[in-house]
Order: C-alpha cells, then structure tokens, then sequence
C-alpha cells in the first residue's frame, strides 16, 4: 500500500454542492489549487475538492497495487468536485497516455474511467479515454461488468487465470451511450510535482451530470459512488469515494498541511483504494 495523503476537508466541505469556482478543462492544474514546486503540498487542493493522493517512484520492477510498473504506471491522484449540472475530474498519472498498447514488450495503453453508484461492485459507467468500439474520446457510456475489460492481477501480486479472473475494470467494449463528457489529456508531461520526482500527466473530465439519470439529484448524487481509474493492466488502481449528498454533514477537523499518514487516517473521509 502506498501513502495516502490526508485530503484536505472540512465541514462545510461536505455540505453539497461541493463547488462554487469554475473549472477549465485544459490539462491545467492552477484552477483545482494545485501547484508544481517539488513540495508534499503541491497535491493539496483548494478547499472543497475531494481527493486521494498515492504518489510513487520507482523502475519497472516496483510494486504498485496490484501490479508492478513503478513510475511508468504510478496512478498518483484524483480530485473531484462537483456543481448543479456538472461533475468534475482531474487524475494525475506517470502513466504517459501516448503508450501503445504492445504487452509482449510490456506495454499498456491508458484505461477508462469507471464510476459504480452504490459501491456494490457493479461498475454503472464508463467515461472513455480513448476511441474504442465505436464510441468516441469523452463518450459516457451506461455498463454493466461484462461491457469491461480487464487487467492482468487478479489479486495484489498474484496474475490473472482462467479460473481467477482479474476483478480491475479497465476500459469498455459495450455497453450504451448516454451522454458526452468534455475531457482533456494534457499533451506534456508536468514535472516538479511533489517530493519524488518524476514526470506526471494530467486528465481532467467535466461530466454534464444529467447523464446519471436517478443516480443525480438536483443537490448531488443520491447515494454514494466510486470513481476509479487505471491503465489497461491495471498496475496501478486508484479509486475515490465520494461521500452520498444525502449524508449528514460530520465533523472533520481541517489540518493546517498535509502530511502522510500511516494506516487509518485515510479512513477518516472514507477514501480509499480499490485493490
């Protein structure tokens, strides 16, 4: 498990909608408060945004969860925040999204976004990274599990079989359209982000949150999700909880800096990783 970084949340943070500042899909950081000095605060957000931060560094052979692949497949961060008509997204990565898929030279291309309402395990929608199966870049697509590929771990550590498939959604084959989402995968790679090192990519997502049918209500969404994201190995999986905007607001003390957290703190705002 790598580090998590405690979000920075507060009571007020929970009452929802969670955002009132405007977000330009440009690949850009500045607007979610982020910044680029080689700091552990470069991944604080503004106030209000949801995150889980797991940042790493490493050659090939470094573990991830579930896989292996170090910097090259590091998921390191993914921010939410959302107003009345829509959800948005960015990801921060050391996955560089060019890469061809070509896994006899252990290569893998970069995943779609899965979204799960309910968090019962039933990925609801996909949000598409890539041209695949006659949707187009940015397609919002409804599926059900059997409209996933997936990755090669079937459990931290251990690949895939036959008779242990692998659990990681990775990107859609199938499933129905439902909607356009605005997305931007920055052409260049960020560097001088956080204390590791290491060259990081950005994709950020505005979703017109119409396209949830039921799953939305004027004031957020009607029960809690999951939002994850990975490559189509699935070497690394990174997944956001976001809190249901039916749930009453609690109280988080709001820390002065973030700092890294062993086991526990992160389960304070029910972020997690999935994996």
């Amino acid at each position: 498990m790598k580090p998590i970084l405690l979000p920075l949340l507060t009571t007020a943070s929970l009452a929802l909608p969670l955002t009132v500042q405007a977000f330009t899909i440009d690949g850009n950081l500045n607007d979610w408060g982020l910044h680029q000095t080689g700091s552990a605060s470069d991944w604080t957000p503004s106030s209000g945004i949801l995150a889980v931060v797991a940042d790493q560094n490493g050659n090939p052979n470094t573990f991830l969860s579930p896989g292996y692949g170090g910097q090259a497949y590091d998921a390191e961060a993914l921010y939410l925040s959302f107003d009345s008509s829509h959800l948005y997204v960015a990801l921060v990565t050391g996955h560089d999204p060019k890469t061809k898929q070509n896994p006899a030279a252990n290569k893998y291309a970069r995943g779609d976004f899965a979204i799960d309402f309910g968090k019962d395990g039933s990925w609801d929608f996909g949000i598409l990274t890539a041209f695949r199966n006659g949707f187009d870049l940015g397609s919002v697509v409804a599926t059900g599990n059997g409209d996933w590929d997936v990755g090669l771990w079937s459990a931290p550590g251990v690949l895939a079989t036959a008779q242990t498939p692998s659990p990681y959604v990775t990107a859609v084959h199938g499933g129905d359209w439902v909607g356009q989402a605005n997305l931007k995968i920055a052409n260049s790679a960020v560097g001088n982000m956080g204390t590791l090192g290491g060259s990081h990519w950005v994709y950020e997502l505005e979703i017109p949150v119409d396209v949830f049918g039921g799953q939305w209500g004027p004031d957020g969404p009607t029960q809690a999700f999951n939002i994850q994201w990975t490559m189509l190995c699935a070497n690394d999986v990174i997944t956001l909880d976001p809190p249901p905007a039916a749930a009453p607001a609690a109280s988080v003390p709001e820390p002065g800096s973030l700092a890294l957290t062993g086991l526990g703190l992160a389960g304070l705002l029910g972020l997690r990783r999935r994996g």
